[in-house]
């Protein structure tokens, strides 16, 4: 929230979603996998 209170960033180009189980990027059976499968992505649009 930091980039849209400073004005870099504008709120309606930033979109989040939660995938949960859905959409892992790693296998679920290590601990190091699980720990991949916590993470945040942001995603910016590029401008009109």
């Amino acid at each position: 929230s930091s980039l849209i209170t400073q004005g870099v960033v504008d709120a309606s180009r930033i979109r989040t979603s939660g995938m949960g189980p859905a959409n892992p990027i790693a296998s679920n059976s290590t601990a190091e996998g699980k720990a991949q499968n916590r993470r945040v992505e942001i995603t910016l649009s590029p401008l009109q």
